[in-house]
């Protein structure tokens, strides 16, 4: 199965959702909890789409997967798909329960559960760009 996104656009596009976190990130900094949370939704949006067009269909036609699911390479593709659906459902869910509301009591309930799924998409990050780097680069041997 071929993603409909080429990996390159991908990348680029990760890369662009990465800012919109950190930007996400400096307005709940300034207690502007509202532009906070839309910026959150738009990273949301954006990833579940590059999980579902590009991410999920790439892995899935991975045959090293099938063939040697021991290998690095199968490991690191299946961890960081499996972070990465983890990291996509937990940040639907957060966003979901905000409804796009002002008001904001509700979400200080969330902290910790915010600060592992940011922690998680950090990770899934890392993990996604090292099997970027060996699958389509030559930065990885």
């Amino acid at each position: 199965m071929d993603p409909l996104i080429p990996p390159q656009m991908n990348a680029v596009l990760q890369i662009i959702i990465l800012a919109i976190l950190f930007a996400s990130i400096g307005f709940k900094i300034k207690k502007k909890y509202w532009q906070h949370g839309a910026l959150t939704l738009i990273a949301t949006v954006l990833n579940l789409f590059s999980f579902l067009l590009v991410m999920l269909p790439s892995a899935l036609g991975k045959e090293i997967i099938q063939t040697q699911p021991f290998h690095a390479v199968s490991i690191a593709i299946l961890s960081h798909s499996i972070v990465g659906a983890v990291t996509v459902l937990l940040s639907l869910w957060l966003v979901a329960t905000w409804h796009v509301r002002s008001e904001t009591k509700d979400c200080f309930k969330r902290k910790n559960l915010m600060r592992v799924t940011i922690a998680l998409w950090m990770l899934s990050l890392v993990l996604g760009f090292l099997v970027y780097a060996y699958l389509y680069t030559t930065l990885i041997p």
